[in-house]
């Protein structure tokens, strides 16, 4: 019986991204839940920290490397996969913003994408 007790929270304006990733990572032994709307991140981390959260860099009112540096400020504990269309190089430059920040950056999955294909 897989662990339950991991947590992935996923941050994506599309809950249809959202539920795949959740679905995805259910397979192995993760619960998981979708926000949508960027404002509701920081009072969910409040509540209880994931020990993965899975974000989009293009969200509505908030930049996502701006994100980024937010979590790290926070100290942000949990590893974070970042999920995203934007080319290969702004990813990459998010990624070193987030590790530059002390986040604990797991690696990328470019929209679209297929499960199975994540770049760590």
């Amino acid at each position: 019986m897989p662990d339950k007790n991991k947590r992935l929270l996923v941050l994506d304006d599309d809950p249809d991204v959202g539920d795949i990733l959740v679905k995805a990572a259910a397979e192995v032994g993760f619960v998981g839940s979708v926000l949508t709307d960027p404002s509701s991140l920081m009072p969910e981390l409040d509540k209880s920290e994931p020990d993965v959260l899975a974000i989009d860099l293009r969200l509505p009112g908030i930049d996502g490397v701006q994100l980024l540096r937010a979590l790290g400020e926070r100290k942000l504990k949990a590893q974070v996969l970042v999920v995203s269309g934007l080319d290969q190089r702004t990813v990459a430059t998010a990624e070193r913003v987030g590790a530059a920040h002390g986040l604990r950056m797991l690696g990328w999955l470019h929209k679209p994408f297929k499960i199975g294909r994540a770049h760590v």
